[in-house]
């Protein structure tokens, strides 16, 4: 869904946005897989981002504003606010970087497009930028997405927060991204499995990652 892991050379382990099903929302058919981690970030309060008690090995969790370093991890969490909250009280986002050996990924969580001035200039470069998008437009339309690729102008984009068949629950009301992809250039698909990042192999011109779940771990 929208929760990855790091592991890091030095051995530390960091899990972004895991996810439960609960009385609000049954967005899953697979529960969250059985991951230990040092670290855990959730970007914001809701169900299918802030399970951090589904991962085991008593981590230290991260759901604010501010920098953690710990051996070969740098995390920097910044806060803007939730995409799609009209009429309501306004929801706290942090959007994260995390960098490990000079790549820096960006977890944009549920983050609007048209990020503050503010929170860019504390983001920084991005290297990898994670960032929701799905044909149903649940959070972002194409363009708000389209938009917020450009403000960030990461390597590689890696989209999340979609129906993945066998995963998602399609009462969830989410959709594929089949649409989104078609106005995307240099398209991966990824195989499941751990995928490896170093600086000298990011691309030079960008390019969109498809990450598979291995789902027979989920």
């Amino acid at each position: 869904h929208c929760s990855f892991l790091w592991a890091t050379g030095e051995g530390v382990r960091a899990v972004i946005d895991p996810y439960r099903n609960n009385a609000a929302g049954n967005w899953f058919l697979r529960d969250f897989p059985a991951v230990e981690a040092d670290v855990v970030m959730t970007t914001h309060s809701h169900f299918y981002h802030d399970a951090a008690e589904m991962v085991a090995g008593r981590p230290t969790i991260l759901r604010g504003p501010g920098r953690f370093q710990w051996r070969d991890l740098t995390i920097n969490g910044v806060t803007d606010l939730h995409a799609r909250r009209e009429g309501r009280e306004p929801l706290a986002n942090v959007i994260f970087t995390v960098e490990v050996n000079g790549v820096r990924f960006c977890h944009m969580g549920d983050n609007r497009s048209g990020i503050a001035p503010e929170a860019l200039d504390a983001i920084g470069r991005v290297d990898v930028f994670m960032v929701n998008v799905d044909d149903s437009r649940h959070l972002l339309s194409f363009e708000e997405v389209e938009a917020v690729i450009q403000q960030l102008k990461p390597r590689i984009v890696v989209p999340m927060h979609y129906l993945i068949p066998g995963l998602t629950n399609p009462e969830s009301t989410l959709e594929t991204i089949q649409g989104w992809l078609k106005s995307r250039p240099n398209i991966r698909e990824i195989e499941p499995g751990p995928v490896s990042f170093s600086v000298d192999l990011l691309p030079v011109q960008q390019e969109t990652w498809v990450l598979t779940p291995q789902l027979d771990r989920v």
